[in-house]
């Protein structure tokens, strides 16, 4: 059986993350999600909501050099990667 996958993508600003989700597959829906504000709590809470049914998580962040310091960090919250 396939895993299925939610591929999320962080644009990481001083303020805010622009969060974009795409569907596993070269059909897969992408979608702009809209920003939440740049603090581990609500991200958390968006991170958790991907999680859900066992869905596993792929990560992608890209940081300005003042966002860099508060970008997410791997671990708890599912893989992570950058390119």
């Amino acid at each position: 059986m396939a895993e299925d996958i939610s591929f999320i993508g962080l644009d990481v600003h001083k303020a805010t993350i622009a969060v974009a989700v795409a569907d596993e597959g070269r059909h897969g829906e992408v979608r702009f999600l809209g920003e939440v504000q740049n603090d581990l709590a609500p991200l958390d809470r968006l991170v958790a909501k991907f999680g859900k049914g066992g869905r596993s998580r792929r990560f992608c962040y890209s940081a300005v050099p003042r966002g860099a310091a508060r970008a997410p960090t791997p671990g708890r919250r599912g893989t992570w990667s950058c390119g």
